[in-house]
């Protein structure tokens, strides 16, 4: 499924399932419900709203202004790319197996309210503005996975969720602070905790 052009949405589309889904926005905002594919997802444009769960097997890209997602977002072992100019939001669990999950917000902030699962994916947080982490948005990696808050741009972190690799490398590069007890652990591997600025 290929749509482009200027797309405003005021209600969720309809569940879909197709080979493929390509969006194409020049502005506006692109809403989704439940989607499923076997191939990847590619959504371009203004604002992306995702209100019902994505599966798709090839892998997700998105770009735009805000990114909102209210629903699970799975990738089975390929790619989650979400880099965005405005505000982020995960409110849904995102699994991407041994594919990369990449989060940006160029201009905005950044915030995980649901957990992370990989298995050896990489991932990566970062905001020009504050990242938060809420209690609920756990980063799990059962594979030697690398972990890394604010690797690029320069937002602080605001987290009490927990982090666990087997092996992985963490690193928190900028400002950190604590909302809640958090739990690092990277097993009994080699994976460093690196902090690269303040802790409260």
């Amino acid at each position: 499924v290929n749509v482009a052009g200027n797309v405003t949405a005021t209600a969720d589309a309809g569940a879909i399932t197709a080979g493929s889904l390509t969006v194409t926005s020049a502005s506006g905002t692109v809403r989704l419900g439940a989607v499923t594919t076997s191939g990847a997802v590619n959504l371009t444009g203004g604002a992306i709203d995702l209100n019902g769960a994505l599966a798709a097997d090839g892998g997700v890209s998105t770009s735009g202004t805000s990114f909102n997602s209210a629903s699970t977002i799975d990738t089975v072992n390929n790619d989650v790319v979400i880099n965005h100019s405005g505000n982020v939001v995960i409110g849904g669990a995102v699994t991407s197996g041994s594919g990369n999950l990449d989060v940006d917000s160029t201009g905005g902030t950044l915030s995980l309210n649901a957990a992370v699962s990989v298995s050896t994916g990489n991932v990566n947080l970062d905001s020009f503005g504050v990242t938060t982490v809420a209690a609920a948005g756990d980063i799990t990696a059962t594979g030697a996975s690398a972990v890394n808050f604010g690797a690029i741009l320069g937002g602080a972190l605001s987290t009490a969720g927990d982090v666990t690799t087997a092996a992985g490398a963490v690193s928190y590069n900028n400002a950190v602070t604590l909302t809640g007890n958090v739990a690092v652990d990277t097993g009994a591997g080699l994976g460093n905790i690196v902090f690269g600025s303040t802790v409260n």
